[in-house]
Order: structure tokens, then sequence, then C-alpha cells
């Protein structure tokens, strides 16, 4: 699966005509950017005037048209704002073309400045593929330190069922280290890592949980 942070869960269709979906960017500090595409019954779609937005308890935080990239109209390029600089949860709609709205059971975790998939390796919004809500008490079991690091960090899931994939990114969104199946503990050397922020993943059968990592 070609992304991180997002919890992916079941599309619904409402029934119903949306109501329009604006923002204004000047009424918020910091913002956060997704690059993806919409896949249903594992087709990803491709409509020209289908509309993606964002939103924090039914406010509109986010919205985008599909851009075109060969022709199709499959990648929508969102913009996401808030407040503060991370925490808050962000829930997805679809319009698509005969504005008809559906609703997204899916949630981000707003991070300040994060970069979110690419054309070449775009986040999926997908309707076949459920993924448990991120709760505080699951986070808090992927564990790690220190943080920020140097040399070396560690990663500590043991109180965490089964085993995980774990990717870390890169502010741009690129892929910078993975490792598959973690069940306790990775040792990761940082040698190669440039100063800076990223973003830690990991992905298991039922859930995705990110954390933030400095390196210095």
């Amino acid at each position: 699966m070609k992304n991180f942070i997002l919890i992916i869960s079941l599309l619904l269709n409402t029934g119903l005509v949306a109501q329009e979906w604006t923002v204004n960017p000047v009424d918020y500090e910091f913002s956060m950017n997704i690059t993806g595409q919409v896949s249903i019954d594992e087709l990803i779609i491709d409509q020209q005037n289908a509309t993606l937005g964002a939103f924090v308890e039914g406010e509109c935080r986010g919205v985008c048209s599909p851009t075109q990239e060969g022709g199709n109209f499959e990648s929508y390029l969102i913009t996401i704002y808030s407040n503060i600089t991370e925490g808050e949860t962000i829930t997805f709609k679809w319009l698509d073309e005969s504005d008809v709205e559906y609703t997204i059971m899916s949630y981000v975790i707003f991070y300040n400045n994060s970069i979110m998939g690419s054309l070449t390796d775009p986040f999926i919004f997908s309707d076949t593929k459920a993924y448990t809500a991120i709760d505080e008490e699951e986070l808090r079991k992927f564990k790690v330190y220190p943080n920020p690091a140097t040399q070396n960090v560690f990663v500590d899931i043991s109180e965490l069922l089964g085993t995980y994939d774990l990717k870390i990114y890169n502010v741009l969104g690129n892929e910078v280290f993975s490792e598959k199946k973690i069940k306790d503990n990775v040792n990761i050397d940082l040698l190669n890592f440039k100063t800076g922020m990223y973003f830690m993943v990991i992905e298991g059968v039922d859930k995705i949980l990110t954390r933030k990592l400095i390196v210095i």
C-alpha cells in the first residue's frame, strides 16, 4: 500500500447532493499536503469533474479537483489547513461528477509541513481495505527513542500484537527506510539520514500508526 499515516476504511455512498465545500487558507497558520488517488472496488477513479474534500469535525479544511496526468484525471493534490501544528483528525469526502457525495470513513492525523504521497507513488484512498481508527492507547505502544536522535534510533513495538511493516519517510514523502514483519524491537542506523524531520510508520493487519522523528 502506497501511503502513510492514513487509516483507510469503507467508502460509503450517502446518496445526497453535497453542499459547497470552501476553505480560506488565510484563516490558518499551518498546512500539510497529500497527493493521492481514489480507488473504488480496486479500480482507480478517473473523473475530470470530481472533487475531494478534507474536514475537521465537519469544517472544510481543504478541497481540490483531480489534475490531468498522462491524459487521465486520477491524481488529487490536496492541501489541508490547521491552526495547530499536529494532532487534529482529518476526515475526507468525495464528490462524483454528478455531485453525489460519498463519505470516506478514513482518518489522517495532521502534522504541519508533512507531505504524503507523490504522482509516482500516490496516497490511495481505498474502499477495499478497512483499518481501525488510531487511539492514544495504541499509539503509546509505538515507542521511538531517543527522539531527537543522532546516530541511532530504537523502535519498540513489543506491547503491540502481531507483526508490522516499518517505513520511514522524509518531509517530501519519499521513503528512506523500510523493514518488513517486525515484532519487537528495531535498532536503526541514522548515519545516512540528513538532519531534519521524518515520519515513522508501522502498518499491521488492522491499523497504521505514525510517529514523528527528529534527526539532529
